[in-house]
């Protein structure tokens, strides 16, 4: 199956499955890409946790039970731990080649989940997000988990540009 992520801003993302938006992220200030709000089906009911204020990990968090964690590694990985009905899976998001801003997640035994395909349009300064499944992931927190992986990769790519800087 396949998603599409679209940015209306630079501080609002769509989740678009079948021509309709099933989930919306928004950062709430000009320059604040470390809290994001989540809204599912029109239902706001998750916010993020981050540890500390020099750290990029973060919890998302839905009636005060963890839903999702992500841990930020050294070498670019991102550790992705999905809490579902007392389970824990758990993820790693890399990213594809130096030379394409794609990003692939994987299970536990290293096979590939789905593929993220960054599309940058320089006419209007925007970038989509094309998630494709490879295998039929179940899960009831499926969008909070791509909505999730898009707030990673900005922040992976913030990251870059400012080792760059």
């Amino acid at each position: 199956m396949e998603y599409l992520v679209r940015a209306e801003s630079f501080k609002k993302y769509n989740l678009i499955v079948n021509n309709s938006i099933s989930g919306e992220m928004t950062y709430m200030g000009w320059f604040n890409s470390h809290n994001p709000s989540f809204k599912i089906k029109n239902i706001n009911t998750y916010r993020i946790e981050k540890p500390s204020i020099w750290k990029t990990n973060f919890k998302v968090i839905s009636l005060n039970q963890v839903v999702l964690e992500c841990n930020f590694k050294w070498n670019g990985h991102v550790i992705i731990q999905l809490y579902e009905n007392d389970e824990v899976k758990t993820m790693t998001l890399k990213l594809q080649s130096i030379w394409k801003s794609n990003y692939i997640l994987f299970n536990e035994l290293g096979n590939e989940i789905l593929k993220v395909e960054c599309n940058y349009s320089w006419k209007n300064w925007k970038t989509n997000y094309n998630i494709h499944e490879h295998i039929n992931f179940a899960t009831s927190n499926k969008e909070i988990l791509y909505l999730s992986l898009i707030h990673c990769i900005i922040v992976l790519k913030n990251m870059a540009a400012a080792a760059g800087a």
